[in-house]
């Protein structure tokens, strides 16, 4: 083997283990409460920011938090079935 496909070999493995760390869900998780918590009180705290781009931002973190869950569930069923 020559050095640039082990160097090839290596980034797809930095890579790999980059995007399958497994506590991305949570930070993601956190991320997501906290903006949707944020927008939220902006709501309750000022009648103005009430637009649409804020409606759209909420319902894009509600989103964004029910495909976190809905792949936790499917990483569980998957841990099951193995």
């Amino acid at each position: 083997m020559n050095d640039l496909t082990v160097m090839e070999e290596k980034s797809e493995n930095v890579v790999e283990n980059v995007i399958n760390w497994q506590p991305w869900e949570m930070l993601l998780h956190i991320a997501v409460v906290i903006l949707f918590i944020f927008v939220a009180y902006l709501f309750v705290v000022s009648p103005e920011q009430r637009s649409l781009t804020n409606y759209l931002l909420l319902l894009i973190a509600f989103g964004v938090a029910v495909q976190i869950h809905q792949n936790i569930n499917i990483q569980g069923r998957m841990m099951k079935l193995n």
